[in-house]
């Protein structure tokens, strides 16, 4: 059970024992027939829910306007008040206090004290000591009054005592209070009351019981930010300002126990603070009756003002007058209860019934707000529970993106449905190198699903992409690009986004370079992170996901800055903008092996022990691999070779290169041992060099390899074959994703829109054999410095593939990830039960927005023309797919 739930939980049991205490008293004041029930256990309607909010609003003003004429004011002050009112002047209640604190006299005093004189013997004396006695007055001053605008001189008097005088005694002479001290003055403003009340003038009729006003309190559930019964602007407003009521009463509560401290009686009778369980329960309970037909007919002929429900009604206005009756009763009896246990006003002690009364009225209002708000809430909570019972379970973030992954099943044709992002490292259609994924972090880990648009290489510019290698490289490369959108969900603005994990696998005897990084331009792509996959390795790079501000909310945000921060945050919000494109580009090793040595298209396809060697020269021993290209004697024997005698002549000079390495190796194993025994010889005399002279034959190889790279390396160029078809701007990419984002804000009613930063974490998992066949795979953290290790090998291992950038890349994938998140204020719960909104209509407005950019079709190309009909389709879902 998640966080949320308990607290629903909590809340309702805390309302349930509110509501049993209630309706225990509301049985007496009706008749035995009648069966109050909480709403929660009466079928109802949701409009029920709204009449049961203004009726628990209205009972809670008539209760604070029965306090409040406790408090002094009467029907006349309200008819005056309501008349600054009408004036559009400010009416205010304020409570002023005054206290002084002065010395009245010094006394010595003199006490004998019993001293204890020999150990262990019972022997005692008596000694006369001196004892200070300082004696102070203390006296206070205080005011309840009402007055308008912001003149306070202008006011209607309703409660005030003053020099009232309390004795203190203390044994030293710094004062125990304030020698004169004026409070803070204690505000509270009537503005809303007056809105919601129309005062009865003299000439109306009204008994004694009635209530001097009318409220005129409801909600209106034609504006747009009418959410629930709980959640719209007059609710709201309401529970404001009894918020500001209970505080109010506090304070002077909190002022009157100071004095009840400082009072010479503070210990004989009773304390105010014992006298909060003296006032009943509020009058209003969110409590709805459940009639027969038949019942409910009669009530429909002969009573005025009930609102009939499908199986029941609501309390009616009678039954109204009723509960306040016996809360006015229960005041007037506790008002009338403290007179015999504190002195009268006229007594000038400092505590006397004035002050308990207001301390009884002040803890008796802070207890109806109170059952005022957990009511109001409990709506709401009930609004939660039977959403929970209607489905079934309680929903969270995770079973949401699971229903949007069944409904795009739905939404969107075969065709357009988004894939998970799992893909196999493969080239011209032969058996998978190894695989790559993006997944989430549930349990058990499922792929991302994105919409992807595949460009085939021949549909790119001419310029395709390039990166740099080093500072002295550039590879060039027109790969295979698949842009695709990825809209992930967020509830609750505060949670931040899970974290996501690249996964990246080879075969045995297969292998890939990686590369993650960021799209930086039309043909730039910047890496930032490298590794070469190979001989089952697994690789595990967690991603990290940072949402910017919708571009709306930034724009709120700009305009109240001054035009030069303007333009900064501007430009740094573009060049956030323009990296927030995640790539991945996958480089088969064995094709670009295959063109730097000069071979045939899959001519190293069984050669394993080949390939293998010469990517150990390569990787290990930094050998170039213009020693190892195949250059022929010739240029007629290049078109009447085979394919296997130019792997043979490669093959035949791999060997040789392998023999020097060895022989090296054996001469540095002779040189350690050496090294290791006494050695007594001029340190001249050694050896400066243990190697040795390279064959010539290998010496003519390497020339005349270095002579063809660079003839080969200035004819080729942006002008050759692999650029001669243009179709594709690459620029399109990035405005596509762009547009994306702007629609998905375009078409956002409630919560927001937001594109994603997505960077590889921190802590790398590797899974690696170590080259062993059979050998069990260990794991292995991969930290930073480690990261840089693999990028720098992988770096060296293309900067010997490409001759230093003289050959393009051929073979590569690119795979472009555009990264957006839908997210909403509050959890998914919160948003249903108390903004009223269906996250399901933002997803999928979210992803028809994301399609149009990315297919650049109208939403009826790829939508299923059937979910138009489904009755849980949204109107914009519906017009889109008409469309």
């Amino acid at each position: 059970m998640v966080a949320t739930d308990v607290q629903c939980v909590e809340l309702e049991s805390s309302v349930d024992k509110r509501l049993q205490q209630g309706l225990s008293e509301a049985k007496k004041l009706f008749d035995t027939a009648r069966s109050f029930e909480p709403a929660g256990d009466v079928r109802h309607t949701y409009t029920d829910k709204f009449l049961l909010a203004e009726h628990l609003t209205r009972s809670c003003v008539l209760a604070q306007l029965q306090i409040l004429r406790e408090l002094g004011v009467t029907s006349g002050t309200l008819r005056q008040l309501q008349t600054w009112h009408c004036e559009k002047q400010a009416v205010t209640l304020r409570f002023s206090s005054h206290e002084r604190c002065f010395l009245e006299q010094h006394t010595i005093r003199r006490e004998a004290v019993s001293t204890h004189n020999i150990p262990f013997f019972k022997t005692f004396t008596k000694k006369l000591i001196e004892v200070d006695e300082y004696h102070w007055t203390f006296s206070m001053r205080y005011e309840l009054f009402a007055y308008r605008g912001s003149d306070v001189t202008k006011k209607v008097s309703l409660l005030t005592r003053q020099s009232a005088i309390s004795k203190l005694v203390t044994a030293t002479e710094g004062h125990p209070y304030p020698q004169e001290k004026t409070y803070e003055p204690i505000d509270f403003e009537l503005e809303w009351l007056f809105k919601n009340i129309k005062v009865l003038d003299t000439d109306d009729d009204a008994t004694e019981d009635d209530s001097p006003c009318h409220v005129l309190f409801a909600v209106d559930r034609s504006q747009q930010s009418c959410r629930t019964p709980r959640r719209n602007e007059q609710v709201q407003q309401a529970v404001h300002h009894f918020s500001a009521f209970s505080t109010w009463c506090r304070s002077i509560r909190s002022y009157l126990l100071h004095l009840n401290e400082a009072s010479d009686r503070k210990n004989e009778g009773v304390c105010l603070h014992q006298d909060d369980a003296i006032i009943a329960s509020p009058p209003f309970l969110p409590v709805l009756e459940e009639m027969s037909p038949t019942a409910i007919l009669r009530a429909s002929d002969i009573s005025e003002g009930i609102n009939i429900g499908p199986q029941g009604l609501l309390l009616s206005e009678s039954d109204l007058r009723c509960f306040l009756s016996s809360h006015d009763r229960f005041l007037k009896e506790a008002c009338n209860s403290v007179s015999g246990l504190y002195p009268p006003v006229t007594s000038g002690q400092l505590i006397s019934e004035r002050e308990a009364k207001l301390c009884l009225l002040t803890t008796h209002a802070c207890n109806v707000v109170t059952d005022f708000v957990c009511y109001v809430d409990y709506l709401e909570a009930l609004l939660r529970r039977q959403l929970v019972a209607a489905v079934g379970r309680w929903i969270s973030q995770p079973d949401f993106e699971m229903f949007m992954r069944f409904r795009a099943r739905k939404l969107f044709k075969f065709k357009y449905i988004p894939k998970p992002f799992c893909y196999a490292a493969r080239h011209e259609q032969q058996h998978p190198e190894g695989l790559i994924s993006i997944v989430d972090a549930g349990e058990p880990a499922q792929p991302i699903l994105t919409m992807c648009r595949t460009v085939q290489a021949a549909q790119l510019s001419k310029r395709g992409f390039r990166f740099d290698i080093h500072a002295a490289a550039t590879a060039s490369l027109k790969p295979e690009v698949h842009l695709h959108i990825h809209t992930a969900f967020r509830f609750a603005h505060d949670v931040p986004l899970p974290e996501l994990a690249l996964t990246a696998s080879a075969r045995q005897y297969a292998g890939f370079a990686l590369l993650l990084g960021t799209i930086g331009g039309p043909d730039l792509f910047l890496p930032e992170c490298a590794m070469l996959v190979q001989n089952r390795d697994e690789f595990h790079i967690p991603l990290v996901r940072k949402d910017m501000m919708a571009a709306e909310g930034a724009e709120r945000i700009l305009a109240s800055l001054s035009p030069e921060q303007q333009r900064f945050a501007r430009a740094y919000r573009q060049m956030q903008k323009d990296n927030s494109l995640f790539a991945v580009c996958i480089v088969h090793i064995k094709p670009q092996l295959e063109n730097a040595l000069n071979l045939p298209p899959s001519a190293l396809s069984k050669e394993v022990k080949l390939t293998q060697d010469v990517l150990e020269l390569l990787q290990t021993y930094g050998v170039s691999v213009d020693l190892l290209r195949f250059r022929p004697d010739s240029p007629d024997d290049e078109g009447q070779l085979s394919a296997e005698n130019k792997v043979s002549v490669v093959a035949n000079t791999v060997k040789k290169v392998q023999t020097v390495v060895r022989s090296i190796e054996e001469q540095r194993v002779q040189e350690a041992k050496l090294r290791s025994a006494v050695d007594h010889r001029d340190p001249t005399e050694r050896t400066t060099s243990l190697l040795p002279e390279l064959p010539e034959d290998v010496k003519k190889a390497a020339a005349g390899v270095s002579q063809t790279a660079e003839k080969s390396g200035e004819a080729e160029g942006p002008t050759g074959s692999l650029f001669s078809q243009s179709n594709v701007d690459v620029s399109k990419f990035s405005s596509a994703v762009e547009t994306a984002v702007h629609n998905m804000q375009d078409t956002r009613p409630f919560g927001a829109v937001n594109p994603v930063l997505v960077r590889a974490g921190d802590t790398w998992v590797l899974n690696s054999t170590s080259g062993k066949l059979l050998a069990p795979p260990s794991t292995i953290l991969l930290s930073t410095e480690k990261q840089l290790n693999h990028k720098l090998q992988t770096m060296s291992l293309l900067d010997s593939l490409t001759r230093t950038g003289t050959l393009p890349l051929v073979d590569t994938v690119l795979h472009i990830i555009a990264s957006n998140v839908s997210a909403f204020d509050k959890d998914l719960m919160d948003t249903l039960t108390q903004d009223n909104v269906n996250p399901i209509d933002q997803a999928e407005l979210s992803l028809i927005a994301a399609a149009c950019a990315l297919y650049g079709q109208p939403p009826g190309h790829y939508l299923n023309s059937e979910a138009a009909h489904e009755e849980n389709d949204s109107s914009e879902v519906a017009a889109a797919c008409k469309a």
